[in-house]
């Protein structure tokens, strides 16, 4: 991945979090950060790799639940993490 990134926006974006950090730290504000996956067993993928003349067979669930985990961290706070499930 970081062959792939833009250096200059990453620069521009640490310093940013470094500015924001600094804030933090002297009361004007508080950060959190939020992130959110995504789990199922019905493959969102709709091709796969298999030798000539052999079908690559994958099971179907065509009514697996799935599995949402949302994370937010708040500075100040431990790691806290939800989980929820869809239809």
């Amino acid at each position: 991945m970081k062959a792939r990134r833009d250096e200059t926006d990453f620069r521009n974006t640490q310093g940013l979090l470094k500015a924001l950090h600094q804030r933090e730290d002297q009361g004007e504000h508080e950060l959190y950060y939020f992130d959110e996956s995504g789990f199922s067993q019905s493959s969102s993928v709709p091709y796969a790799w298999s030798p000539i003349g052999k079908p690559c067979e994958v099971p179907a669930y065509s009514h697996s639940r799935r599995l949402n985990v949302r994370q937010m961290k708040y500075a100040w706070l431990p790691l806290s993490a939800y989980l929820s499930f869809d239809n």
